[in-house]
């Protein structure tokens, strides 16, 4: 399901790609405007906080299948059959939850949002960069995402801020 691609690999929010409509999206400069709808749906994003999200080669690859499907004069990214934006993008996360023979009580689409920020951070995605994306106001917000690293690129990491000073010499 490419919404959920979406969701996935922007960090949007279930309003913001509800509202996301084809002229968001840039598949040459590889990135998603979220941005104020005025008419026909009036609608703004978080605090009023317009931005653009780079979006990786695999998402844009989906997307320009997604878009060649669809009626390029219906608005919305991911629009019903009626051409009006999707509203039961919850219920198909649940759906597929119930298929997979998982408990659909733990999956919502907040866990997009979430794996996005907390993949973007631990790919060393500079903190304020992954705030931007996400419209966060306040820094807190977006370093709940953080997690501790335990791995042994840890040790590596400490030796790039400190070196030896056998390497220093050389």
């Amino acid at each position: 399901m490419s919404e959920f691609n979406f969701f996935l690999m922007t960090g949007e929010g279930e309003q913001e790609v509800r509202f996301t409509f084809r002229s968001n999206v840039n598949l040459k400069a590889r990135t998603v405007r979220v941005k104020h709808k005025l008419a026909p749906r009036k609608w703004s994003p978080k605090r009023y906080k317009e931005r653009k999200i780079p979006i990786p080669d695999a998402l844009v690859e989906i997307l320009e299948g997604c878009m060649a499907k669809t009626d390029k004069r219906c608005p919305p990214l991911f629009p019903t059959s009626g051409c009006k934006p999707k509203m039961d993008f919850w219920d198909c996360v649940k759906a597929v939850a119930r298929r997979g023979s998982l408990d659909e009580n733990r999956y919502w689409l907040h866990k997009f949002w979430a794996t996005f920020a907390t993949n973007a951070l631990g790919h060393g995605v500079h903190l304020r960069t992954v705030q931007l994306w996400l419209g966060h106001t306040e820094i807190e917000s977006t370093m709940r995402y953080l997690k501790p690293s335990r791995s042994g690129e840890t040790h590596r990491k400490v030796n790039e801020i400190f070196p030896s000073r056998k390497r220093l010499s050389t």
